[in-house]
């Protein structure tokens, strides 16, 4: 649901008697993520997060072995960077969402909820391998 802005989500309540319904919350006025983080969430949660982008195009070239430069590879570097197409699956990939931040001494004590969603194309997914990843390098922050 977090990850479908513009989808429309009631949160109702039934009462015991089951003739009564309270209407709890709605995401149908929702265009953003952050709309919906809020409305889903609720506004400590969504002030308790900070919006990130990462372009992995960038993260796997610097990391990929032919663009390490030396005196010995740098004409053959510069010809790999060259034929690298733009229109390539890498060029593509970048990683966008909300994390939460790092807690400074004025509400270490304060605890939210630990929420951790992720999501391919606008899909969730459970990918356990990858968030145990993800876990470890926030920790190391």
């Amino acid at each position: 649901a977090i990850f479908a802005p513009g989808v429309k989500l009631q949160l109702i309540d039934i009462l015991p008697n089951g003739n009564e319904r309270m209407l709890l919350g709605t995401t149908s006025n929702t265009k953003t993520l952050r709309d919906t983080i809020s409305i889903i969430l609720g506004t400590k949660t969504l002030s308790s997060l900070k919006e990130f982008e990462v372009d992995l195009c960038d993260v796997l070239t610097e990391s990929s072995p032919s663009t390490e430069r030396n005196e010995e590879n740098d004409s053959e570097t510069q010809q790999n960077k060259s034929e690298q197409n733009t229109d390539s699956p890498t060029a593509q990939w970048h990683v966008r969402g909300y994390i939460s931040k790092i807690p400074n001494s004025s509400n270490s004590g304060e605890r939210l909820r630990d929420e951790q969603c992720y999501s391919i194309n606008k899909r969730p997914v459970d990918l356990p391998r990858f968030s145990r990843m993800f876990n470890e390098v926030w920790r190391s922050l």
